[in-house]
């Protein structure tokens, strides 16, 4: 080559260059209100699921928490009896 010539790889990168720094801060302007009003709603929404009915007894409740209990106990020996079906292949 003399060096005269247009590169066209040159070109595709300086032309990344701009598109970049015109598209980052127009994406980071636009973008911040809505995050922050999606973070807000899930916040939000975290808060209301968090807060337990006042019509269940205390009796109703033990047994929803020993249901969780023996499910989990369930959940861990069938992962236990898998990972030494795995160990024992």
């Amino acid at each position: 080559e003399d060096g005269h010539g247009s590169n066209p790889l040159a070109l595709a990168g300086l032309s990344a260059i701009a598109v970049t720094s015109l598209v980052v801060p127009a994406v980071t302007k636009l973008g911040r209100p809505i995050l922050k009003t999606a973070i807000k709603n899930s916040l939000s929404l975290t808060g209301e699921s968090k807060t337990s009915p006042t019509n269940f007894s205390s009796t109703e409740l033990t047994k929803i928490w020993q249901q969780a209990a023996i499910a989990s106990q369930d959940n861990t020996s069938t992962s236990n009896s898998k990972q030494l079906t795995n160990q024992l292949s």
